[in-house]
């Protein structure tokens, strides 16, 4: 996912990776007689601009009238959508199809380190007060468990989960995104001796999208408007009903409250890599 406002190439590439591979590997799975399909998507790429709150999975179930996140966004949504589509049509084939939200590991994933190397060189702003940009987590190891566990169903017990939009999150609560990147750049750039205004950021990003919108040069090192409202200016959350109901799943390794939970998490890190 890119953080900046893509040029032509990265627009290619976003569209080849999340759409036309899909669908290729899609037809190959049928061709070849697969008979199981767990996809991964993300939990924000169906979402419309203007919905920050996934209260009811059967709302985000078509395409919606524009994208939070853009042109990624359609593109991860049209290619779960032919894979739902191949599974509705085709009897032979089960499946079904995991939004997680924000993943994350003790080792950053590419677009994690593109960002949290924007917020150490201060082209991401610290945003004053607590309750701005809360989101949800889910730890890498816990997506994989609930991968392991979708696989096993779709063995014994298909008809449980085919078809079937799930949402995967750690908790239901959110976490500060600010807070989740300054623990881990630990950059005076990006601290509370830089804090600013969210208002005084809006105006700022939505200035520089109105020139990018016009044709006019823009950074490409700087945080597009887009992102920098799907990251700051909502809470970004969704229900974990179909995860505990269908798959009976608790995680393992969890955030225990908005704050506690994420030191708590941060420390279950440290522990174990001294092991």
């Amino acid at each position: 996912m890119s953080w900046t406002y893509p040029d032509k190439r990265t627009s290619e590439e976003i569209w080849r990776d999340n759409l036309s591979a899909t669908e290729t590997l899609i037809d190959t799975m049928l061709r070849m007689g697969v008979r199981n399909l767990v996809h991964v998507g993300d939990a924000y790429s169906a979402l419309p601009i203007e919905d920050n709150y996934g209260l009811g999975e059967a709302v985000f179930h078509d395409f919606p009238r524009n994208y939070i996140l853009g042109e990624y966004g359609e593109s991860r949504t049209r290619g779960e959508m032919y894979a739902r589509n191949a599974v509705n049509r085709e009897s032979s084939m089960k499946g079904v199809f995991l939004r997680p939200v924000h993943v994350h590991s003790e080792e950053a994933s590419f677009s994690w380190q593109n960002l949290m190397e924007m917020a150490k060189n201060g082209e991401i702003p610290y945003i004053e007060g607590e309750r701005r940009g809360m989101h949800q987590f889910i730890y890498v190891e816990n997506l994989a468990a609930i991968v392991d566990r979708c696989l096993s169903l779709l063995k014994t017990d298909p008809d449980r989960i085919n078809t079937e939009i799930i949402y995967c999150t750690d908790e239901t609560n959110v976490i500060s995104i600010r807070e989740f990147l300054e623990q881990r750049v630990r950059s005076p750039r990006f601290s509370s001796k830089e804090v600013v205004s969210f208002e005084k950021s809006f105006l700022q990003y939505f200035m520089t999208h109105i020139k990018y919108l016009f044709g006019f040069e823009v950074s490409r090192n700087c945080l597009s408007y887009p992102m920098f409202r799907f990251l700051f200016a909502k809470t970004i959350g969704f229900s974990n009903r179909k995860l505990r109901l269908l798959l009976d799943f608790i995680p393992e390794v969890r955030f225990w409250g908005s704050n506690s939970g994420f030191y708590g998490l941060k420390n279950y890190f440290w522990n174990t890599k001294q092991k």
